[in-house]
């Protein structure tokens, strides 16, 4: 049987196609929504959110190696340089250098006076003198105008143009707290006292604070006297007090002890702990023209004595040798840390000390 179209119903086979047509047409867009989103820009936000969002575990998914993983070790490594900088950038550091007794009188003064030279003492030791933020010692000999030319006697002096040869090897303080500092009456200690202001050399005593700022750091230095005078322990301990205050590493030079022993008696080690707990942080001392030992009474250092640096006492082989300590004092923010290592010198020709090997 043969079947014949022409037969239907004309609007009815109309009607259907366009049924079709319109199908059709939906399936398109549909497919077109699908394949090709940017057709469409007027989605929501909230649609578009959720497009970009779903990016994110195939990014975080990525293999090692891949670019990504790349760009965020690069970042997280400028972060913990950043934070490595922002740790060291309150670390400051500064270097002394504290020498014992300098005496530049009687026969040192002889043998500056015959050269015509002035910084002939410093010659062997001029680089470690230089090789430091801060340089200091005990001046064991007032400078004075006609001081005599004299190879005996305790009457120590110098002539005001040895002020050359402590320019010349950077020595930024002395102390004066000494049992020679006022052997040529009070005037020739203020003379002394002037000739090294003028020079920019610190004269220093327990009334004359001196402060220096290395790199961040304040340092400050005493002197004190306990030898031929007994030191007045609460005035010290006063100053001491007041005096930290005002710096991070407080210093004190003195004078003190007995002539040629070997250690310290209990005098020395009294004052010394009264000192570290009053507040001094370091204690360096002179007089007794030999090297004493060193102790560490409450995680702070006291060097009892350092023993000569320049002198002419050649009669004995232990006069000859003196200490020389180098501090590295280092300070991260509120944090301060102090290390030390010692030299030896020895003194040739009444007065030149070289360093021992």
């Amino acid at each position: 049987m043969r079947l014949n179209i022409l037969d239907h119903n004309p609007q009815h086979v109309k009607g259907v196609m366009q049924w079709l047509l319109i199908i059709l047409v939906l399936v398109l867009l549909l497919a077109a929504y699908c394949i090709s989103p940017v057709l469409f820009g007027d989605r929501t936000d909230a649609e578009q959110d959720s497009h970009d969002t779903s990016f994110e575990p195939l990014l975080h998914s990525q293999s090692p190696g891949s670019k990504m993983e790349v760009a965020g070790s690069e970042m997280q490594s400028a972060i913990d340089s950043q934070a490595d900088q922002a740790g060291q950038a309150g670390l400051t550091t500064a270097t002394l250098v504290i020498v014992g007794d300098i005496m530049l009188g009687r026969q040192v003064n002889i043998e500056m006076v015959k050269q015509d030279d002035f910084t002939w003492p410093f010659h062997q030791t001029i680089d470690m003198l230089k090789d430091a933020d801060l340089t200091l010692g005990n001046l064991e000999s007032p400078m004075v105008s006609g001081c005599p030319i004299a190879d005996t006697g305790m009457l120590f002096c110098a002539r005001p143009r040895a002020v050359e040869g402590l320019v010349w090897a950077d020595i930024d303080g002395v102390s004066l707290a000494n049992n020679h500092a006022h052997t040529y009456g009070e005037p020739g200690f203020e003379e002394t006292v002037d000739i090294l202001l003028e020079a920019g050399i610190d004269p220093v005593t327990a009334d004359r604070l001196m402060v220096r700022d290395i790199a961040g750091i304040r340092i400050g230095v005493l002197g004190f006297e306990d030898s031929e005078t007994a030191l007045d322990l609460d005035q010290a301990v006063a100053t001491i007090r007041e005096s930290s205050s005002q710096v991070d590493v407080l210093i004190g030079l003195i004078h003190w002890g007995v002539e040629y022993q070997t250690g310290p008696n209990e005098r020395q080690q009294e004052v010394g702990h009264a000192l570290i707990d009053a507040g001094m942080d370091i204690v360096v001392g002179a007089h007794p023209h030999l090297i004493q030992p060193i102790e560490t009474y409450n995680d702070k250092l006291i060097f009892y004595s350092l023993g000569n640096f320049i002198f002419d006492q050649m009669w004995w082989q232990e006069t000859r040798i003196g200490a020389v300590i180098r501090l590295e004092i280092a300070k991260n923010w509120d944090d301060i840390t102090i290390d030390y290592e010692m030299n030896r010198v020895e003194i040739h020709d009444y007065g030149q000390p070289t360093i021992v090997e």
